[in-house]
């Protein structure tokens, strides 16, 4: 059987166009989609409200300051009116009740971490035994009620997502001439039509979610302390410069995933195909004694196929520290600029 073809590995400018075209995936699901993307932009909702009523509880009630002499967003003026001249306790009493309500209905949710809703089965350390868990996704930004709800969503379109597509590619491969079938390397498209196709659902909500909410949540966040602190440009303008600073440490690994991504894959259906060919001819391997060298050769391809997966996680995690080490020196500047606003007394502790 011939061997896979090698492709090189894509440029971005490739990487753009497989994204437009991998847009036509979406289009019989389109709807659901559509409710999908609803479901997350709600998740921008507590991370705007949530440091206000411990802004509250902070300044109005354990420092006691009057209400007018502090800063709120628009949306949240309608409390702080309805709080106008009550108790310390009633005031406390009242965020207590907010921030349940917030809870019920979004999860838990704090300055580094919040609650999520998502499942999945104990896997391995490779691309394939990772695939069916991909395949069966169901997730949330959120927890609580919304969470819940777009759990059930998001699992139910990602397998019916999934379903389409293997059983129009498994169609694709029923209709091939059977010289080209015989020629092909059979456990290269199972590995294929098992394991590629959940990647189309990744792609989907990467592709349309991710350009869409994280600049959404980006652009309010600013756009609320903008305007809630417009005298103090120190409490927005850090968050501006951040955005492209995560941009330039992240865009010079693009190509670096894209190769360890492709080396991955071609090791799995490595893999497959030469457990596949095993199994074919089992009866002339036992009757020519070579059960041992099959052996050896399918633990040679196995072990280089979780190497290639380890080594594309490896990636992953480079970039997550070359970032988090480059936005050090902007959350430094920002604490000591905004705690020497609190010392000047032109910002609350609530403030901060």
């Amino acid at each position: 059987m011939s061997a896979p073809l090698e492709t090189p590995v894509p440029t971005n400018r490739q990487a753009f166009a497989d994204i437009a075209r991998a847009l036509r995936y979406i289009l019989p699901f389109r709807g659901r989609f559509g409710l999908k993307l609803f479901y997350q932009t709600l998740t921008v909702i507590p991370s705007l409200l949530l440091p206000w009523p411990a802004k509250v509880l902070v300044d109005h009630v354990i420092q006691d300051i009057p209400f007018g002499d502090t800063r709120y967003p628009f949306f949240f003026q309608p409390v702080i009116e309805a709080l106008h001249g009550a108790s310390p306790t009633t005031i406390a009493v009242a965020m207590l009740a907010f921030s349940a309500a917030l809870l019920l209905l979004f999860g838990g949710y704090a300055s580094d971490a919040r609650d999520t809703t998502s499942s999945g089965l104990a896997a391995g350390v490779d691309t394939a035994t990772t695939q069916e868990n991909a395949a069966n996704e169901g997730f949330s930004f959120m927890s609580g009620i919304f969470g819940w709800i777009e759990y059930r969503l998001s699992i139910l379109l990602t397998q019916d997502l999934n379903h389409y597509y293997r059983s129009r590619l498994f169609g694709h491969i029923q209709r091939l001439p059977m010289t080209e079938l015989d020629d092909r390397r059979i456990g290269d498209a199972i590995y294929r039509l098992m394991y590629d196709t959940p990647q189309i659902t990744e792609v989907c909500y990467r592709i349309i979610l991710t350009p869409i909410v994280t600049p959404l949540l980006f652009v309010s966040t600013v756009i609320v302390m903008a305007t809630t602190f417009d005298s103090t440009p120190v409490v927005w303008v850090p968050a501006l410069v951040l955005f492209p600073v995560g941009l330039l440490v992240t865009i010079p690994f693009s190509k670096l995933v894209r190769s360890k991504g492709k080396e991955s894959r071609e090791a799995g259906a490595t893999t497959t195909a030469t457990l596949e060919e095993g199994v074919a001819n089992v009866l002339a391997v036992q009757s020519l004694g070579g059960q041992e060298h099959e052996k050896a050769h399918f633990e040679s391809n196995s072990w280089d196929s979780y190497k290639a997966y380890l080594s594309f996680q490896v990636v992953w995690m480079i970039i997550g520290a070359v970032a988090g080490v480059a936005s050090i020196p902007l959350f430094l500047y920002m604490y000591y600029a905004l705690t020497d606003q609190v010392f000047a007394g032109t910002m609350t502790v609530g403030d901060l």
